[in-house]
């Protein structure tokens, strides 16, 4: 089953338990538990986005696959997921705070960067398809512009030397001089580099005034009139007094209290309870699911560590198949123990070599 969920995923991409449990037949929550298996081996990997309520999983190579899931992204966190994809790297401290905590919920497609100064520490995104190589050149370039170019120190130029004029005996015209340009002026001018200003904040808007809602006044309940019971003038004749219906007796209850063992009237759970009794096991929870065919066991097995707590999946089948198999496995599962599948019957062949390559944990017990 393993082999034929991962084969699965390799064809059609990245997945959600519906579409294992629609492709292979089974139920969700028995999808959900061969996924389950898959991720703990590290076959898989899990998503952070969701499509609809459940998460996808994905191989690792197929991690690109996962943008064709963005449109169910928050308006906030699509944005974020566009601006980082169209500028590689970003700076944190540049961002506004929206912004901020959006690239922070995108961890598909978003993976940080502390970068050290020699004053500080500051975080940086990366796209996820960057190197670190690729980003930390975009990081040097991103902190060079940042940064404001140092002014150069004013050129001093020496005053030239005014060479006289011949003596004419007209008078001379004399043109007019335009005024000196500082010196200072004109190297500062040249040297001074434009500085890129980091992205405005958006302006918090201004807090909405509450506006007091009248306190409802309670409607008063009108209590509906009783009508006297007129006495009846001529006393009626007495009647022989009715024989008393005989109350059935409630059932018994068919769940089990947190906690608590819950009486079951079933010829089948009986029988199991009294193999626990002749082994020495302690029934601590017992939940009927079919009459006289199948009930779920919460019991507890002595160990030199202690008490240790198993599920019992208790069937009254003579052939069981592996249907019956993934189950039981999958119900332990779900309640995180160790299951047991216990039965009368044997198990087919097909089953009993599913249970010893793919169901290694699952035990399989006949009484």
């Amino acid at each position: 089953m393993r082999d034929r969920i991962l084969e699965y995923i390799k064809k059609k991409g990245p997945v959600v338990p519906i579409d294992v449990a629609q492709e292979l037949r089974i139920d969700s929550v028995i999808a959900s538990a061969f996924l389950s298996e898959c991720l703990s081996s590290k076959a898989l990997l899990l998503s952070h986005l969701k499509v609809g309520t459940s998460k996808v999983y994905y191989l690792p190579e197929q991690r690109e696959m996962l943008e064709q899931f963005t449109s169910g992204l928050h308006p906030r966190e699509k944005e974020a997921y566009e601006i980082l994809k169209q500028k590689r790297v970003l700076r944190e401290s540049t961002l506004p705070p929206p912004t901020r905590v959006a690239i922070r919920d995108i961890k598909d497609f978003a993976v940080p960067l502390e970068v050290t100064f020699p004053d500080r520490k500051e975080i940086f995104w990366r796209w996820y398809q960057v190197s670190n190589e690729e980003a930390s050149a975009i990081i040097k370039t991103l902190m060079v512009v940042a940064k404001p170019a140092p002014q150069a120190a004013p050129v001093r130029v020496p005053p030239i030397a005014a060479t006289p004029a011949p003596q004419v005996e007209q008078t001379p015209i004399r043109k007019p001089v335009a005024p000196p340009v500082k010196q200072e002026e004109a190297a500062v001018a040249l040297v001074q580099t434009p500085v890129v200003e980091p992205i405005k904040e958006n302006p918090i808007p201004a807090p909405v005034k509450e506006v007091t809602k009248p306190t409802p006044v309670p409607t008063p309940v009108q209590t509906p009139a009783v009508e006297p019971i007129k006495e009846n003038p001529i006393p009626a004749p007495v009647k022989e007094a009715a024989k008393p219906t005989k109350i059935a007796a409630p059932k018994k209850a068919q769940q089990t209290l947190a906690n608590e063992e819950v009486l079951i009237d079933d010829p089948f759970v009986d029988e199991v309870k009294e193999y626990f009794v002749k082994e020495n096991i302690e029934v601590r929870k017992t939940e009927l699911i079919k009459t006289k065919t199948e009930a779920y066991f919460t019991i507890a097995l002595p160990t030199p560590f202690g008490d240790m707590e198993f599920f019992v999946n208790a069937k009254n089948k003579k052939r069981l198949n592996e249907a019956d198999l993934i189950g039981a496995y999958a119900q332990g599962s779900i309640k995180k123990l160790p299951a047991i599948l216990l039965a009368k019957g044997e198990l087919t062949k097909k089953a009993q070599e599913q249970l010893d390559k793919e169901l290694k944990g699952l035990i399989f017990s006949k009484f």
